[in-house]
Formats: C-alpha cells, structure tokens, sequence
C-alpha cells in the first residue's frame, strides 16, 4: 500500500485489509514523503497489529515507490492495494482461490464498484478479461489489456524479473506492465467480481493527473505497438512531437474528448459528494465534448443492472 498524503482515508483502507477472511498476510505501508499524518497513522496499526510494516522514504513518486515496495515485501503473492480504497472482506480469499482454479495465471485482478467521498456507491468498474478464451481473443483483435490496478494481486518474483514497473510511464505504469507481462507469454486474469470498493474523489491521482493522464496511456500505446512491430520504440519527446505534428482539426477533437472525459470524472465525483445537480453540469458537459464516450461509460458502470451495493462489501 503506497502512501502520499493519505491521511484521510488511510485508517478505512488499512482497517478493511486487516478484517480479511484469509489472516496469513503481510501489509507493507510504503510511505512516499508524506507531510500529513499518514506516517503517524500508519505507525498506529504497525504498533497494534504485527502483520503491518511501515516503511518510510523520501519522496520519489509512484512508480518508483512501488518497486521500492515490490523489493521489501515477502510473499510469494504481492497484492496492490491504494490508501484511498476499501476492500470487501474477501477480496484475498477470493484472489487466492482464483489462482487455484487457474493454477497458470500470475497476476489475478478483480472488478471494483466506484463510490463517492462519503462512501456511498455510484457506480461499477468491470475491467480485465476473465477467461483465457477471453484474453486470447483480446489479444488477436491488437487490443491493450486492462485491468485494474488497486485489485491485482501479482507473482512477485515474476515481476521483479520483468522489471518492475517502469516510471517512464508515469500513472500508466501498470498498463505497460500487464501487456509486457503477457508479450513475455505470462496469463493474466480477472476475477469477474467486485472485490474492491474504489474512491473516486478530488484528490485521488487519477483525478489529478487529468488531461496528462490520457497523453500518458496514448504513449503506453504508442509502445506496445512499436513492439508488436518490431520498431525502435518512441521516446516521450518523440511520441510528443508526433502528437504535434497531426493536423490542428485531429487535434482539437482529440483534446475535446479529452475534456470531455475529464468532466465525466468531475461529475463523478460532485455524484459521490452528495452534490447531483453539480454532478449533472458536469455530465452535461461532459457529453457535449464526448457523446460516444460518456455514454459507453454510463451503460457499462452506472446503468448496468447489479451495480448498487452488496450486503457484504463493506
């Protein structure tokens, strides 16, 4: 569990991965520089439960925080898992049984359900094939494989032999590495559950990276295709300079949908703070930029049938 200035909702995430129905785990809190009181709460739990290791270290960003803490923890199976997220109580249990029934899979994630600042839920996030047919046919059509990154659960040493996550990448860090995991023949699956209650609100690193994030996946993929062929692979400043180079009209519409996407996670976030008709604005919004996008994403994570809370995910 990386931590940056997480105070806020650190004690619900650390409280819901110590009230697991599977008990033999270790939870290395990986402090990144915070000047909060997320160190102060975390030295809290490490204090009271044995299976909580604080690390501290200076501030050096996501990407290399994470194989900082990929290098210290001890099981053989490494669970990621974000200070602003809940778990539902059988998120581990469940993980480890799926690798069972899939005895090849390295890294197993799960589908999430979205909620709000005040824990209420406003949507579901189904992501990542669930079956190797699945995956195999994903992967005939050129698609990049996602899944999400707060639920995988991963073979450490596998992963530390592949290299790790890769801070060229920024927050896309972990797509590059679920498609590199795979180009090196490796499987990975998603457990088609929701199993992680995922916060969507202002300050999470998704919502911060904005318009940035998106350049960042564009580069992902800039990437894996450059290897699929066989190419040289772009720098970001290459990668940047070809963005450039489009024609002004596939540019504006490009960063029009951008925008618009933008505003589709601003209006999920006022929803999830209680605040619909600013919600609603920016649902509008959004939808005037990016028609197909907003609605591909309300039929599959808000008005999917099932989506509302289940009795036992908090």
């Amino acid at each position: 569990m990386p931590v940056y200035q997480g105070e806020r909702f650190l004690r619900e995430a650390v409280d819901s991965v110590l009230a697991q129905t599977f008990e033999e785990f270790e939870l290395v809190i990986i402090d990144d520089g915070s000047t909060d009181r997320s160190v102060e709460i975390a030295a809290e739990y490490e204090r009271a439960d044995s299976r909580v290791r604080l690390i501290r270290h200076a501030h050096v960003g996501l990407s290399r925080i994470l194989n900082v803490g990929l290098g210290l923890c001890l099981g053989s199976w490494v669970a990621r898992m974000d200070a602003d997220d809940v778990c539902c109580p059988d998120r581990l249990q469940a993980q480890l049984q799926f690798t069972v029934e899939h005895p090849a899979a390295v890294l197993v994630g799960t589908y999430a359900k979205y909620i709000g600042e005040n824990g209420r839920i406003v949507g579901s996030y189904r992501l990542g094939p669930s079956t190797e047919q699945e995956l195999r046919e994903m992967m005939d059509r050129g698609e990049i494989v996602h899944f999400i990154h707060p639920t995988v659960m991963m073979k450490r040493a596998l992963v530390i032999e592949a290299g790790g996550y890769d801070p060229r990448f920024g927050i896309a860090d972990d797509l590059e590495l679920y498609n590199r995991l795979l180009a090196k023949g490796h499987l990975c699956l998603a457990l088609p559950d929701a199993k992680l209650l995922y916060r969507v609100h202002s300050k999470s690193s998704v919502m911060s990276s904005n318009l940035r994030m998106f350049e960042q996946f564009r580069f992902v993929e800039a990437v894996l295709s450059a290897r699929k062929r066989g190419a040289p692979e772009p720098t970001y400043a290459e990668f940047a300079d070809s963005l450039r180079a489009r024609p002004w009209t596939k540019r504006c519409f490009g960063k029009c949908g951008d925008i618009g996407a933008v505003f589709y996670r601003k209006a999920g976030v006022e929803i999830g703070r209680g605040r619909r008709w600013c919600g609603a604005l920016w649902l509008g919004g959004a939808f005037a930029l990016a028609p197909s996008y907003v609605w591909t994403k309300l039929r599959t994570q808000v008005l999917r049938k099932g989506w509302q809370r289940d009795p036992g995910a908090r």
